[in-house]
């Protein structure tokens, strides 16, 4: 504290050597963060932004309400979801059925071939 009291010519020498050192340090802090801000403008001056956008696509939008052909396009497609999912369940049905049905049947003749034993 008492480096930092006032003299009649202003601060003392220990004051004066401890701002000078404080603006040393200052001065070099704000060149070290010049030439980082010099890095990152040339790192975003070399940044690109690439948008591809889709044809024919339609977005969401809550306000809109879909056309009558719009409506039917989106019926007839649930319905063809629909068909499929049961044609598909058929298939896999009559597959199941085509591979255990012999298995249960030889299962069966043999059931019954020990029982007459």
């Amino acid at each position: 504290e008492a480096d930092l009291a006032d003299t009649e010519n202003g601060l003392s020498d220990g004051a004066r050597r401890k701002l000078e050192l404080q603006l040393q340090r200052l001065q070099a802090q704000i060149k070290s963060l010049e030439n980082s801000k010099d890095s990152v403008e040339e790192t975003v001056q070399y940044a690109r932004v690439d948008v591809s956008v889709a044809d024919g696509a339609r977005y969401f939008d809550p306000s809109a309400r879909p056309t009558g052909w719009e409506m039917l396009e989106m019926g007839w497609g649930m319905l063809a979801a629909l068909w499929h999912f049961g044609w598909n369940t058929a298939l896999l049905t009559a597959l199941y059925m085509l591979i255990w049905l012999p298995v249960t049947f030889v299962i069966s003749l043999a059931g019954s071939a020990l029982k007459s034993k």
